[in-house]
């Protein structure tokens, strides 16, 4: 004979232990799949200290809020680029001013390593 009880049968509790597990597993796969390595990083030579002799190699850019100077004129970037590549510059030297945006600094780098054999290094201007 079998007699019932009122009470209603236990709801079994959900466990979280497989669930924390499977994070655990998909954190480790997505740390050890990821790569670490700098891809957008930007190779800068920075110049010397101010002071000492100036060598008369080395083309000096300034890079002010203004524009960009060059033996006290302001060029724009493609005159700019024309005189360098016309004059051979290898060594040149971007000296940035106070207030220049570092993007505005990056963009000009970069068309100044588009010069057939020039090497830009960058420099805090004097202020």
């Amino acid at each position: 004979m079998h007699i019932e009880s009122g009470a209603a049968p236990k709801r079994r509790l959900i466990s979280l232990t497989p669930l924390i597990d499977v994070v655990f597993i998909l954190l480790v796969f997505f740390m050890l799949a990821s790569s670490f390595m700098e891809w957008r990083l930007i190779d800068l030579q920075l110049g010397g200290e101010g002071g000492g002799e100036v060598d008369p190699s080395v083309v000096r850019l300034q890079l002010t809020a203004e524009g960009i100077r060059l033996n006290e004129r302001s060029w724009e970037a493609e005159g700019l680029m024309r005189h360098l590549e016309a004059q051979g510059a290898e060594r040149i030297r971007l000296e940035l001013g106070p207030g220049v945006p570092l993007q505005r600094a990056v963009d000009l780098m970069t068309r100044l390593r588009t010069l057939p054999g020039a090497s830009v290094s960058l420099a805090g201007g004097e202020e």
